[in-house]
């Protein structure tokens, strides 16, 4: 094929493209086809105290795995700007170490193993999603959550018993109440499949023992179905 036949081609070819390609670029910011949609959604959680004071403790509480459910709704707003709007049930948990109760003569013979929370979360996220393709996209989102803690334990392991009996020493020892604020990405493929992480940053004290102070972290990871 001549050089003439070959440049005459590719702008034929070029120009027959430019239509197409202006239409994918143009949907990865804004889709006309952005609707509201309705997921359900399941996630694995990791824990992390942070900012510790813990009887005088910089270091005595230590992350836990939990677990969270709940459905959302991603509410279309402008071009595919969305406010995600969203309900998890979770449940997380802190390990915490024996040492730090040398002093506290209100456990005497007890030992903590863990601390855990069961509640829920409140999510409201403005979010923006990245249409690449008719198969794929991506959405990055931030904004605030309101965890309110339906119940509070504590479980511990008496250590100077033969046995090592291990109980429930009651409520009374975590806040039922945080405030946090997340910053997330979300991977839709097929338009029905979601894959999310996201990372929360507590503002408020979980500790119910004062003066004792902690701040908590969220690690989220995430799978669920969009409708």
């Amino acid at each position: 094929m001549k050089l003439k036949n070959i440049l005459r081609t590719s702008i034929i070819l070029m120009t027959a493209a430019m239509p197409l390609a202006g239409s994918a670029q143009s949907t990865v910011f804004d889709n006309p086809d952005s609707r509201t949609r309705i997921a359900v959604k399941a996630s694995y959680e990791y824990s992390i105290p942070v900012s510790q004071d813990i009887y005088g403790n910089t270091d005595a509480l230590s992350g836990r795995s939990g677990f969270s459910f709940g459905p959302e709704v991603d509410i279309a707003l402008w071009k595919n700007l969305t406010l995600d709007a969203g309900v998890d049930f979770f449940f997380n948990s802190f390990s915490i170490a024996p040492e730090i109760l040398d002093g506290n003569t209100n456990v005497n013979k007890w030992e903590f193993e863990r601390m855990s929370i069961f509640g829920s979360r409140i999510n409201l996220f403005a979010g923006y999603r990245f249409d690449f393709s008719e198969s794929f996209s991506v959405a990055v989102k931030t904004g605030p959550q309101l965890a309110i803690g339906f119940s509070t334990s504590a479980h511990s392991e008496m250590v100077d018993d033969p046995n090592t009996l291990y109980a429930n020493v009651g409520d009374g020892y975590l806040t039922r109440a945080d405030f946090l604020w997340g910053v997330g990405c979300d991977f839709l493929i097929k338009n029905h499949f979601l894959i999310g992480f996201t990372f929360s940053q507590g503002l408020t004290n979980m500790s119910d023992q004062k003066p004792n102070t902690f701040k908590q972290q969220i690690i989220q990871a995430s799978a669920g179905y969009v409708f």
